[in-house]
């Protein structure tokens, strides 16, 4: 009699398991369906799945010009869902084209990829890189496959990180590490002459200046990368120096 009451408790139990599980499930494929049907519709654009649909948030987007938010919108209500998650990735050439091989030119096989895999944005590094009219072709060739602008990168801190100013065949100025920088004002010249030197080539994006601290000694990563020690100060030339590239454009 015991057994059968045990037996009866733990059928219960794997009963109302049961049933609380069908009802998550359940719930889950409701809330996958409802954001799958919210954003069938390519006209959602801002909106966000998790209010109300007649609800559309208003991203305020500052910009000197004023039709920047207009355009931002009807930008991304031109795309598809898959359009918009593909603008969420930066990637290396080689992951773009799928080889091995370092990439040096953009040809029909990143046509098709680009236009393939509309990515947001592509990153060159030392090896991409050999010398003004091969880079500035090779980026301005992906640039015209691609649907949307891409954000073109680069690491271009100038001392030990500068794909392009370590590079002899470039051309560009060579800078020393930003830990060398002694005032607001030459971390500026720094930035905006790294700015205008490398938009020459087609990028637009240089993932500069470091704005860490240099306050961890056993830190061989940042060190003389830094500007300063001093977060006043490392936090003063981080922003004069990206005044400096916004100025450069």
């Amino acid at each position: 009699m015991k057994k059968a009451n045990m037996r009866t408790k733990k059928n219960k139990k794997t009963l109302v398991l049961s049933v609380l599980s069908f009802f998550v499930v359940l719930a889950m494929c409701t809330s996958v369906a409802a954001v799958s049907d919210y954003y069938s519709n390519k006209s959602v654009g801002l909106k966000v799945a998790a209010v109300p649909k007649d609800t559309v948030i208003d991203f305020d987007i500052p910009n000197k010009e004023p039709e920047f938010s207009e355009k931002a919108y009807t930008l991304l209500n031109d795309m598809t869902v898959e359009e918009k998650v593909y603008q969420m990735f930066m990637i290396t050439p080689e992951q773009l084209l799928s080889t091995s091989s370092t990439v040096t030119s953009s040809g029909s096989s990143a046509k098709t990829a680009i236009e393939t895999y509309p990515v947001g944005g592509v990153i060159y590094f030392g090896a991409n890189i050999k010398n003004p009219t091969q880079c500035t072709d090779m980026i301005s060739n992906l640039q015209s496959y691609s649907k949307t602008p891409l954000f073109i990168a680069v690491d271009e801190e100038g001392g030990s990180v500068a794909r392009i100013g370590n590079n002899e065949n470039m051309g560009t100025t060579q800078f020393p590490n930003m830990g060398s920088i002694e005032s607001a004002n030459e971390a500026y010249n720094v930035g905006y002459t790294i700015g205008t030197e490398i938009k020459q080539f087609g990028f637009n994006l240089d993932f500069a200046p470091v704005a860490d601290v240099d306050s961890n000694p056993d830190n061989t990563v940042i060190g003389n990368r830094a500007f300063s020690s001093d977060p006043n100060t490392a936090a003063e030339y981080v922003a004069a120096a990206v005044n400096g590239f916004n100025d450069a454009g």
